[in-house]
């Protein structure tokens, strides 16, 4: 977080792809305007119970980006974009988390 801080700035944009239940969007939250996005709605809904003031989108990042498909998120929306879980085909992913993305601002996809 400390990296991204420095090349970020506090406060800046980020994007999760598949939060799952959220531990990752929690860290991200305390020093971004983090959004969280999951295909499933169950986590979704637990999620935003416990954080009420969340910002969620539902969305199947294995399926919008192996099929080519663009999400519904604004293109330049987000200073960064993570993914910190196994969504499949790298640069898929990585093609449609940039293009989300303001452009010349890097992401990281922690594949596990």
């Amino acid at each position: 977080i400390g990296v991204l801080k420095k090349h970020l700035g506090e406060g800046a944009t980020v994007l999760e792809l598949g939060m799952g239940p959220g531990k990752d969007l929690d860290i991200l939250g305390e020093s971004f305007q983090a959004t969280g996005s999951d295909s499933s709605e169950a986590f979704l809904r637990r999620y935003q119970q416990a954080h009420a003031d969340a910002d969620l989108v539902l969305l199947d990042a294995r399926s919008s980006f192996l099929d080519g498909q663009s999400t519904p998120l604004p293109d330049g929306t987000y200073r960064y974009a993570v993914a910190t879980t196994a969504l499949g085909d790298v640069e898929s992913v990585r093609s449609e988390a940039v293009s989300v993305q303001v452009p010349g601002i890097f992401m990281s996809l922690v594949m596990r």
